[in-house]
């Protein structure tokens, strides 16, 4: 089936939705809504640190940030404080540090 005249091809159409969140109050509209999602509205983010231990770690409730158990590093993105916790390992000669060891909550 053909797109529609003058609709964007699938290739071009933005990855990321536009919307109005409704868990805020009072409303937000957000172009990337599902990151607005995470970056405000995620409790909970699941860190595993390359020698095996895994954390849940709950948003702090007054900075609104995830802080990281093992340094003073702090973000409002889940998925930034994963990808801290693996690139600040001190595993120096371990070529499997980064093949996995951030986990999805």
């Amino acid at each position: 089936m053909s797109e529609g005249f003058g609709e964007p091809s699938a290739a071009s159409k933005p990855k990321t939705k536009a919307g109005w969140c409704e868990q805020c109050i009072p409303r937000v509209y957000c172009e990337a809504l599902q990151t607005h999602k995470w970056h405000v509205h995620l409790k909970k983010a699941r860190v595993e640190y390359p020698d095996g231990v895994a954390k849940d770690i709950t948003r702090d409730p007054d900075s609104h940030e995830f802080h990281c158990i093992r340094c003073t590093y702090r973000h409002k993105d889940s998925q930034t404080l994963r990808c801290t916790a693996i690139a600040t390992a001190v595993v120096p000669d371990d070529p499997d540090v980064h093949s996995g060891a951030a986990t999805y909550a």
